[in-house]
């Protein structure tokens, strides 16, 4: 009687042994041992994807499906997958592309935490969440001959193994709608020769070779960026091909979850966070969409007018054309969102020869704000260091990757000596005010 109680014991304990995550009295899913950490949960899935752990059975992706620490994640060629993670960190995925999430720590309550992912194969996009805008360095994506570093914005891919790859800048973050400038990121390349890069410029990319080498920044073509967009989201009606080029919201890289998925992701999602709940992912999209709505193309006034905060600058480098040659000529424009105000501070506009320089002393006076038209602003006749005359400098503000006065283009006509002639520098907006001119 004694051993047939003990076996009985025995069994029950082994039919008693936990199955179920912590906190959630649930049977772990099939391909899934218990215990596995729940890191995020699969926004969208078209086509066949399939979510496998080291050492597991594979799992075939649906909308609402968590995603574990270290699940490889492979699409086939028709698939396409979104993922977001406990920090709203959303990585999206075309076909035949393979994505591990190798590390993620978070912590809701200070946002600390960090990310590494690697891409094997395939077509990428990465929109920063919570982790990155805490700090940026805590996020890492890695490639089969490179390693990318990203400060809080969205970075896109295409990873060919044994080939050259693209990583490029196409636009801020997924929650950086009113404006807000975008951020940048470094690549590293591998082997002998590895060589680094940084873009901070919309629009802009590297290449990298199978051996690590990384190419200088370039603009993408409309080929390049078609090549980033296609596959990532199925084309209308909710198809499976997951052709096409992607639309303008795709292209500028502001894309939110596909739709019909978002209820069943704020689903999978609660209970994980306390911070990470239904509404504040809702205002997340929202965000994300209202930013893509944004038509590249000059700023106008009402649409400066949506921006409430910040004092950023606008730099950037152009050509100067003189009396006896060509030269280069820079300008820095400092713009005050809070008290609406464009100029000022250390805003400045130089031009050179390669013989003479002229700058301005400053522009001093701010031009406020109007109320409708374009976001065009000029100065006239503004002194320069060197005894010559700044006729006028006019600033244009422009929209680019659907963010508001993401963009400046400063013209400038000069009288003075040697240096008469006209010129034109453009430049993205960087957070902060400018820094000192340089000396004539």
């Amino acid at each position: 009687m004694e051993k047939t109680l003990a076996s009985f014991l025995a069994f029950f304990m082994v039919l008693s042994a936990p199955v179920a995550f912590s906190q959630m009295p649930v049977t772990a899913p099939l391909g899934v041992s218990a215990g596995m950490e729940q890191i995020g949960v699969v926004a969208a899935a078209r086509g066949k994807v399939e979510l496998t752990l080291p050492g597991q059975v594979g799992r075939i992706a649906q909308s609402g499906q968590p995603v574990y620490m270290g699940d490889k994640i492979n699409t086939d060629g028709q698939g396409n997958l979104q993922i977001m993670l406990l920090d709203e960190t959303v990585f999206t995925i075309g076909p035949n592309t393979m994505l591990v999430i190798d590390e993620f720590v978070y912590d809701p309550k200070t946002q600390n935490g960090k990310v590494q992912a690697s891409i094997a194969k395939g077509v990428f996009r990465y929109v920063s969440g919570k982790i990155a805008a805490k700090k940026p360095s805590n996020v890492t994506l890695k490639l089969p001959t490179a390693t990318i570093g990203i400060r809080g914005t969205i970075v896109g891919g295409n990873v060919v193994p044994g080939g050259p790859s693209l990583a490029a800048l196409l636009g801020p973050g997924a929650n950086n709608n009113a404006g807000a400038q975008p951020g940048s990121f470094s690549i590293t390349g591998t082997g002998q020769n590895p060589g680094q890069e940084n873009v901070d410029h919309t629009g802009f990319g590297v290449t990298v070779g199978a051996d690590g080498s990384v190419s200088g920044v370039f603009q993408l073509s409309e080929v390049d960026i078609n090549g980033l967009t296609a596959g990532l989201a199925p084309s209308g009606g909710g198809s499976d091909s997951g052709e096409g080029g992607g639309s303008a919201t795709d292209q500028s890289g502001q894309g939110t979850f596909m739709t019909g998925e978002n209820g069943d992701t704020a689903q999978g999602l609660n209970g994980l966070s306390d911070t990470n709940n239904g509404t504040s992912t809702t205002a997340a999209q929202d965000a994300a969409a209202d930013t893509g709505s944004v038509a590249n193309g000059i700023t106008t006034m009402e649409q400066l007018s949506r921006i409430s905060t910040g004092i950023f600058h606008y730099f950037g480098t152009g050509t100067y054309t003189g009396m006896y040659g060509s030269g280069a000529m820079k300008a820095s424009i400092d713009i005050d969102f809070g008290s609406k105000t464009i100029g000022g501070g250390n805003s400045y506009v130089s031009i050179s020869d390669g013989y003479s320089t002229d700058t301005t002393k400053g522009i001093a006076t701010t031009l406020p704000f109007g109320s409708s038209g374009n976001a065009v602003f000029q100065w006239t006749d503004v002194k320069g260091v060197s005894g010559g005359t700044f006729k006028n400098i006019d600033v244009t503000l422009g929209n680019s990757g659907g963010v508001i006065a993401n963009q400046a283009k400063v013209t400038t006509n000069y009288v003075g000596s040697m240096l008469t002639g006209s010129g034109s520098a453009s430049g993205p907006r960087t957070e902060g005010p400018s820094s000192a001119p340089p000396i004539a």
